[in-house]
């Protein structure tokens, strides 16, 4: 390890004790149990086939959103299949090794959510989703030996002499480090009593994400145990698309992350953890009602559409809750059917006449958007004008001892561009 290096945040004295300002993150716990409640309230009408569904959707998109982050682009309907196959509802399907094994780690953390953390269940995980990887020394095992993981940034493609963000423990403590990271996640997390589920996610996160344990995958996995740890606080798969808010806002993520490099204090981490956690949980709302109003409309149309308007409907209602980006054209539907220009028109104004889809401008910038009133209600609600953060303390707030460690940073994020690699032990 240079000696230039700053200290880490694990070569504290007091590591792992982190702390944040309870005080300030009160607005957002309460706005998270507020939409969560919503969520468990709504997810009482739906059971069966339907529910199957919700669940998958949310594991597809969670599975390539998190893929995203790390620069690895999964092709959606190929881990939509493997997750259909691993949850017995569709049969093996080609799929490239890495969109199944992320999909199988994704199957097993929803399965497990419930269960207490264990080493082996860690190293499961690390098994199914790097198999593909070639590049890998150590599958489905923790880091050892006296070598510590850098995070670098890349320079025009090469490591050399490019800035060190963090570096983790050297791999001989790492063992010792996941004991204790791991009687302590059993410990805290999902216990009555022992803590809002909102903070605890987030510490786990970060927590995790200092230790650095695996050679690779780190943020995929530590993304997992957080929304593990909220499943386990909500009592139920918890639908809030964390990956998706993270990979929206990746810079700012990294940047929080790097606030705790060095400092046990892990209040700015929080702040943003939560603030995400509440747009990825509103997310998770519009989602839900997406679902709820693509088997109304099409219970509403059934036997009344061909299979051009069927497959186009079902792009649409896919795109949401964002919704599709621009407005559908005639274009746009006759590239999704395969239809010619007059059909198109015919298809497009009888979906207009049948109230599924609503239209707006004229000639070339005719688009046209799904009529769901209720889905455009709630979007059109914005989180943080709802949200009453309150003035900021004057004074040095009081802060809660966040149990054991955080911090965080994967080999893979960094600031390099995407899918380069910038991993070093050294």
């Amino acid at each position: 390890m240079d000696r230039s290096e700053q200290p880490w945040v694990w070569q504290d004295p007091n590591w792992p004790n982190f702390s944040w300002d309870d005080e300030a993150l009160r607005p957002y716990i309460a706005r998270f149990d507020s939409d969560a409640a919503w969520l468990s309230g709504a997810l009482e009408f739906i059971s069966g086939d339907d529910l199957d569904s919700v669940h998958i959707d949310w594991l597809e998109d969670e599975s390539v959103e998190t893929a995203a982050i790390e620069g690895e682009a999964l092709k959606r309907d190929s881990v939509r299949a493997s997750l259909l196959h691993y949850f017995g509802l569709q049969a093996s399907q080609h799929a490239s090794r890495a969109e199944q094994g992320m999909a199988r780690m994704a199957v097993d953390a929803f399965r497990t959510y419930a269960q207490p953390l264990t080493h082996q269940m860690l190293w499961q995980w690390h098994l199914m989703l790097m198999s593909s990887d070639p590049t890998i020394g150590t599958l489905g095992a923790y880091r050892s030996g006296p070598d510590s993981i850098a995070i670098v940034s890349v320079r025009r493609g090469r490591m050399e002499g490019g800035r060190v963000h963090y570096r983790g423990p050297p791999g001989t403590s790492v063992h010792d480090e996941m004991e204790r990271f791991i009687e302590w996640y059993n410990r805290e997390v999902g216990q009555p009593g022992r803590g809002h589920l909102l903070p605890l996610a987030g510490a786990a996160h970060l927590y995790f994400e200092s230790i650095h344990p695996f050679e690779d995958g780190n943020g995929r996995i530590g993304r997992a145990l957080a929304e593990k740890a909220l499943s386990q606080g909500l009592g139920r798969p918890s639908l809030i698309p964390l990956s998706s808010a993270i990979h929206k806002r990746q810079t700012a993520y990294y940047r929080a992350l790097e606030s705790c490099k060095a400092s046990l204090d892990a209040s700015a981490w929080q702040t943003w953890f939560a603030d995400m956690a509440i747009d990825a949980l509103r997310q998770g709302q519009l989602r839900l009602l997406r679902q709820a109003e693509q088997a109304r409309l099409f219970g509403q149309l059934k036997g009344q559409i061909n299979a051009r308007q069927d497959k186009a409907l079902m792009r649409l209602f896919r795109e949401e809750p964002e919704g599709f980006k621009g407005g559908l054209s005639a274009g746009n539907y006759q590239a999704i059917t395969g239809a010619p220009p007059a059909t198109a028109t015919r298809d497009l104004a009888d979906l207009v006449d049948k109230g599924a889809l609503k239209k707006t401008g004229r000639g070339r910038y005719t688009r046209y958007w799904l009529n769901v009133p209720r889905l455009d209600r709630l979007r059109s609600i914005k989180v943080d004008a709802e949200l009453e953060l309150g003035p900021k303390p004057r004074k040095r707030p009081k802060k809660r001892k966040g149990g054991l460690a955080l911090e965080s940073r994967n080999p893979t994020l960094t600031l390099s561009p995407p899918g380069a690699r910038n991993r070093s032990n050294s």
